[in-house]
């Protein structure tokens, strides 16, 4: 914003300028060198603004991508965080990045044997309460672990996003032939 204001302020002023000199035809009220020197800083200014907006549109597709591929909910086991802790899910391409409580983590795609978003209901809601969960599991060797959060709310765009990773998850999986039996 302030590379327009700039611009816009010199544009004026260059415009006074030749407008100056023009109407008194005297070099003496405003120098040649001067309108050029104003000419030259708006056109530095002009590209100065392209620029920021340029880069200002870039960084705000950059957001909106990583806001399709980002879940906020609250953690409630599984991590070494505390229960109820707001966690950004950000499911990259070759693991799902987790951010919460000043602690990042990462799940490598190739550990996690499903993804759950929904709610819980029947005997479960004694245990976790009632609302929706998304629920991680995933390998470490043979052992099977879970990472569960909460969304917030009745987030439903969070339970859609949940259940496009869960469907991708799934062709990666066929498409890769992993084996996810476990020998009991």
């Amino acid at each position: 914003m302030g590379w327009l204001i700039c611009l816009i302020i010199f544009g004026l002023t260059t415009i006074t300028g030749i407008a100056m000199k023009i109407s008194t035809q005297n070099t003496s009220d405003y120098p040649v060198p001067l309108i050029v020197v104003m000419v030259l800083l708006n056109v530095f200014f002009f590209i100065k603004y392209r620029k920021s907006q340029a880069v200002n549109i870039a960084e705000k597709k950059r957001m909106k991508e990583l806001a399709k591929r980002t879940v906020t909910a609250k953690h409630h086991a599984g991590l070494p965080l505390s229960p109820g802790t707001i966690c950004n899910i950000i499911y990259e391409k070759g693991c799902i990045s987790i951010t919460g409580g000043g602690n990042s983590f990462e799940l490598a795609k190739n550990k996690i044997t499903d993804i759950s978003p929904g709610p819980i209901s029947g005997q479960s809601t004694v245990v976790y309460g009632y609302g929706s969960y998304l629920i991680i599991t995933y390998r470490v060797g043979e052992e099977i672990k879970y990472i569960r959060f909460k969304f917030l709310e009745e987030d439903y765009k969070s339970r859609k996003k949940a259940k496009k990773w869960r469907e991708e998850l799934s062709r990666q999986a066929v498409g890769n032939g992993m084996d996810r039996t476990i020998q009991l």
